[in-house]
């Protein structure tokens, strides 16, 4: 029950928030996402760990870096992300301004 409350409450917020209105997820699928898939798949305590424990991460004071050609996300909390983890739009906006700087 409390599972559908939240997939519910997680569906309204998709609904009357427009996408480009919403926060830039720093993961590659979006929090709200992953804790909608939780909360489905694992039930309600899952996905409230699943949404305390993105909420730890992704938050302002990331920092971005490229190594061996591939860029790596270093939360605030310290928790690396590789690439393939880091939402597309943040990976494209980090080169697209280390491009910018080397002209």
């Amino acid at each position: 029950m409390l599972a559908y409350i939240g997939k519910q409450l997680i569906a309204l917020y998709w609904k009357n928030v427009p996408e480009e209105k919403r926060k830039v997820c720093l993961h590659k699928v979006s929090c709200s996402r992953i804790v909608y898939q939780r909360l489905d798949d694992c039930g309600f305590w899952a996905g409230i760990k699943t949404y305390l424990r993105r909420r730890k991460t992704c938050a302002p004071g990331y920092t971005l870096a490229e190594n061996g050609g591939t860029v790596v996300l270093v939360t605030k909390s310290g928790l690396s992300l590789s690439e393939d983890e880091i939402n597309p739009v943040i990976i494209r906006d980090f080169k697209n301004s280390n491009t910018n700087k080397q002209k």
